[in-house]
């Protein structure tokens, strides 16, 4: 299957459907106040224009906050205005929804929409109170009243910390309430991306429709010939209007009728790739080719194409090991879901190996402790290395993390739990036995009955090729990383700084918290409106 749109977004979580929604044409309204007066003044100087369709560089000029790109910061300052203060005071935004506006695009996800969301625990509690978590357009609050029926609940449940399984319903609801799911293509993993040129073969027609006998004929009158054999303007005009043959066809239409039944076909792969055309056509004959695959067990193969490839996949696809002897082990895992799993089949006083310093193993930790199992903690810090998360939580709010933090600091004791500070792994043995060196070099051999290398995860960008690949993070010597090396983007418009046509919004670009993640889709739904 053939299908070809103005935009594809790769990756269905929080950033990927932010993005959705505003290029299907909600779009953000400054409601004339704003606690800051300055911001307040410029908004008001446009009152009634979108903020989509402002100066983004005159409005966010002297924002300061947890983020570094000045676009995330704005949307952040109209959504969530003071909320670095604590303050819960009401949106600077409202939301419009104009057809217009919208531009064909179609999102997709190796999973349901949520992304890595999906694969959390949802009786963990969220570090970020609810309001910090939701989407543009449709606020968490609303969708306790509406779904869960909480009437009266609602907007008090936001102001704390939720179940990250709510969280997730919500990201699936969302798609739902917004109206997106003709663009959402859920279940589907990229499997490569090519950037190609479109130039005629020598024979051929255009896009037709199949006979009621199944046949097809490229040279039928009913369609408008070959696209390709005319100027590049009006091949452009042509693949994005779909208007190759006599009868107009929406994203929305193809994917809900023509294209997913089978009844809209290529009938001369009209399309193709050569690998000369790149220097020829230069960047106007720039497009994304997007090879995929159904993950629904169909295994089905798509191949789509689209004018601006944006990566909003995370930095969740591959989990990172150790990279020492008998990692992978049977004994071994590199999931909280795993280890987990694993743990609740010990009996009590059986012993556990976590590694990591994180949130997700700390998870694992109280895990284990609270089925009365002891554990041995292994992590590269010191624990009073200002980088670790816990200096920065409340000890009111996130006592579970804090009391770990005590005796990860050796505050307090605990006889079940026993931390190894600046440590290392060195290998893993088949009678469960691992190998740990400490602080001071000394070796220690323990044996274990499970354990959980809980270290993070990086991007997975594999579905790229090399070229591109090394021209996407700051250090091409290095592995993308939302902290250390994020993908390099211009900061109004998003576009990947030395591949044209290429975006990136979310934890890829250095950007982790939700609230920050959406004023992406800002930044590229502006530049795919403004000429160049």
């Amino acid at each position: 299957m053939e299908i070809c749109v103005d935009v594809i977004v790769v990756g269905n979580g929080p950033a990927g459907l932010s993005l959705s929604a505003l290029l299907s044409g909600y779009w953000p309204y400054f409601n004339g106040n704003h606690p800051d007066s300055v911001l307040e003044a410029k908004c008001n100087e446009s009152l009634g224009t979108s903020v989509v369709e402002q100066d983004l560089q005159y409005l966010s000029e002297g924002l300061e906050g947890r983020s570094r790109n000045p676009v995330a910061l704005l949307l952040d300052s109209l959504m969530l205005p003071n909320a670095d203060i604590g303050e819960r005071t009401p949106s600077s935004l409202h939301w419009k929804w104009n057809d217009s506006r919208s531009v064909s695009h179609l999102v997709l996800g190796a999973g349901p929409p949520g992304g890595s969301w999906n694969a959390m625990s949802k009786h963990i509690r969220s570090l970020s109170p609810a309001r910090w978590l939701e989407l543009p357009g449709y606020s968490i609050s609303t969708w306790y009243r509406e779904q869960l029926d909480r009437p009266n609940g609602g907007d008090r449940l936001c102001s704390d910390s939720i179940p990250l399984g709510d969280v997730t319903r919500y990201y699936r609801d969302y798609v739902e309430q917004m109206k997106l799911g003709a663009n959402m293509m859920d279940y589907t993993a990229v499997m490569a991306v090519e950037r190609i040129a479109v130039l005629p073969r020598s024979t051929g027609g255009g896009l037709c429709r199949r006979s009621s006998d199944g046949s097809s004929d490229g040279s039928d009158s009913s369609c408008m010939g070959n696209p390709l054999s005319r100027s590049s303007d009006s091949i452009l005009s042509a693949l994005d209007e779909y208007n190759c043959c006599e009868e107009s066809f929406t994203v929305d239409e193809m994917l809900t009728t023509n294209f997913l039944s089978g009844d809209l076909t290529d009938c001369c792969n009209s399309i193709y790739c050569s690998p000369q055309t790149n220097a020829e056509r230069g960047k106007k004959g720039y497009r994304w080719r997007v090879h995929a695959k159904r993950t629904d067990g169909s295994d089905e193969r798509l191949e789509l194409y689209c004018k601006k490839l944006v990566l909003a996949c995370g930095v969740n696809g591959n989990l990172c090991w150790l990279g020492v002897p008998g990692e992978a082990l049977s004994f071994v895992s590199h999931t909280f879901s795993d280890i987990c799993s694993k743990m609740l089949s010990l009996p009590a006083s059986s012993t556990v190996l976590v590694v990591g310093a994180g949130l997700t193993a700390a998870d694992a930790i109280n895990f284990a402790l609270e089925k009365q199992l002891r554990v041995i903690h292994v992590y590269h810090q010191d624990a009073s290395n200002p980088s670790l998360i816990y200096h920065k939580l409340s000890t009111t709010k996130y006592q579970r993390y804090t009391d770990l933090f005590q005796l990860m600091k050796g505050k307090t004791v605990n006889d079940f739990y026993t931390p190894f500070s600046r440590s290392s792994v060195m290998e893993f043995r088949e009678d469960n036995t691992c190998i740990i060196s400490d602080k001071s070099k000394l070796q220690w051999s323990v044996t274990v009955d499970a354990v959980g290398i809980l270290i993070g995860s990086e991007a997975d960008l594999d579905f790229l090729p090399p070229d591109i690949l090394e021209e996407l993070s700051f250090d091409a010597r290095k592995p993308v990383s939302a902290k250390l090396n994020p993908i390099s983007i211009h900061p109004y418009t998003f576009e990947c700084t030395r591949v044209p046509d290429l975006h990136a919004v979310g934890s890829l670009t250095g950007d982790t918290l939700v609230r920050f993640i959406i004023g992406g889709a800002l930044g590229v739904t502006q530049s795919l409106h403004t000429p160049k």
